[in-house]
């Protein structure tokens, strides 16, 4: 029988919409289809950059309106009080599990984590089997990396998790949370192999490669009434955050007024999800 880790049907739920599983996607309960991640992503990183990286690789985010939003809000709740339990449930049980994964980023997230202090701003997926080639070819200027994740670090094992339930099998996913941080980076070597099997979606070797060390960031709780207020607040400009989307997708340049809105909206949204992370870890949220 398939464990649960205290894990509720919702919070299962959110995460198998959030890795592109077909049924959840069905369900119906959130819209966006397989690709969705790409936005919950985007709303995780802070001003405009991860959108424009997206754009430039051809990938489609967005959000419709303030329901959707609301349900993003959610969602991203959901995923990270799912995180917090099934890691407290493996300690409890075997210490941890595997602390080592890989993932291919963009070289440009690995210079925002360096300029922000390591922190890594959205949900951060890994693989536990290695390096998967086709990860690559879907980015410019890869890098190969190696995460090294501390036992405090809340993550989902997904395999684990999900069983046969698990959509994407040959992945072996393991993910992090947003807010985590990358308290030493190490480069490595990059072989010969590495640049001939990791080319980029341009044809390009990787940038480099890298050994990250992860560790469990902070999350400041709100008081209640201002955390209230900062969501409504959040919610309420949501129609005007999603036309500055659009035109990051599209590729269009934003004005002053338009960057320094998004970039004012972007934080207000990180404060209040980091302090529903922060009531979790807590154990005030979620139950």
């Amino acid at each position: 029988m398939r464990k649960m880790y205290g894990i509720t049907q919702e919070e299962e739920l959110a995460v198998r919409f959030y890795m592109g599983d077909p049924a959840a996607v069905r369900s119906g309960i959130w819209r966006g289809g397989p690709a969705a991640y790409n936005t919950i992503n985007a709303l995780l990183h802070p001003g405009s950059s991860n959108e424009r990286d997206k754009a430039a690789e051809g990938r489609h985010f967005g959000i419709e309106d303030k329901a959707m939003l609301e349900e993003y809000m959610q969602l991203i709740v959901c995923v990270f009080s799912a995180m917090v339990k099934y890691r407290n449930a493996v300690q409890d049980t075997s210490g941890g599990g595997q602390l080592i994964s890989w993932r291919i980023d963009r070289a440009s997230s690995l210079e925002s984590f360096a300029a922000d202090g390591g922190l890594i701003a959205g949900f951060f997926s890994t693989c536990r089997s290695g390096l998967l080639p086709q990860y690559a070819r879907a980015k410019k200027r890869p890098v190969l990396l190696q995460v090294v994740r501390q036992p405090a670090v809340p993550f989902l094992d997904f395999s684990e998790l999900l069983q046969d339930l698990y959509a994407k099998p040959e992945e072996a996913e393991v993910l992090l949370p947003f807010g985590s941080v990358i308290e030493d980076m190490q480069p490595q070597p990059l072989t010969e192999e590495d640049a001939d099997r990791f080319r980029d979606m341009d044809g390009h070797a990787p940038a480099g490669r890298w050994r990250l060390t992860v560790d469990c960031g902070t999350y400041p709780v709100l008081p209640e009434e201002e955390s209230r207020r900062l969501r409504d607040r959040v919610l309420s400009r949501a129609q005007q955050a999603g036309l500055v989307m659009a035109r990051l997708e599209e590729g269009f340049p934003l004005s002053g007024q338009e960057e320094a809105f998004y970039k004012e909206w972007k934080k207000e949204l990180l404060t209040y999800v980091s302090g529903q992370a922060g009531l979790i870890l807590a154990g005030r949220g979620r139950g």
